[in-house]
């Protein structure tokens, strides 16, 4: 499933949620811009976070974090490919869970920073070889 971003998820309260195996197409609209996303999720599952920016010609530097729902960081990461970026997270609990996209720096955004964050339980191939 795909859908486009909503306005205002810029905090928790805010967060736009979403099912596990969906594609969020949003833009880091402003330098400070910040980004939620909501899903509910269950003990033990590996959740794959992400969030494309170089890869479809974005100018976007993504940092993409996950959190419980006290606030505990679970999992962070950015130029995992180029300015892509994957947080892959197995969850501790049963409960809602947080995605918080923005841009890395802080100091630059607009429409041309744009991205796709994907939320999913698929596999993920991290690596073939041979190559």
């Amino acid at each position: 499933v795909e859908v486009g971003e909503k306005e205002p998820n810029n905090d928790v309260p805010e967060a736009q949620k979403v099912e596990l195996g969906t594609t969020v197409s949003g833009v880091i609209s402003a330098p400070t811009d910040v980004d939620y996303s909501a899903f509910t999720g269950k003990k033990g599952q590996r959740v794959i976070v992400s969030c494309l920016a170089s890869s479809i010609d974005s100018k976007a530097s993504p940092l993409v974090e996950v959190f419980d729902a006290t606030g505990r960081k679970l999992a962070g990461a950015r130029n995992s490919r180029e300015n892509d970026a994957l947080a892959d997270v197995v969850l501790p609990t049963d409960g809602d869970y947080f995605v918080r996209v923005c841009q890395f720096t802080y100091t630059v955004g607009g429409p041309e920073y744009f991205y796709r964050l994907s939320i999913t339980t698929a596999p993920w191939v991290d690596a073939v070889f041979p190559p």
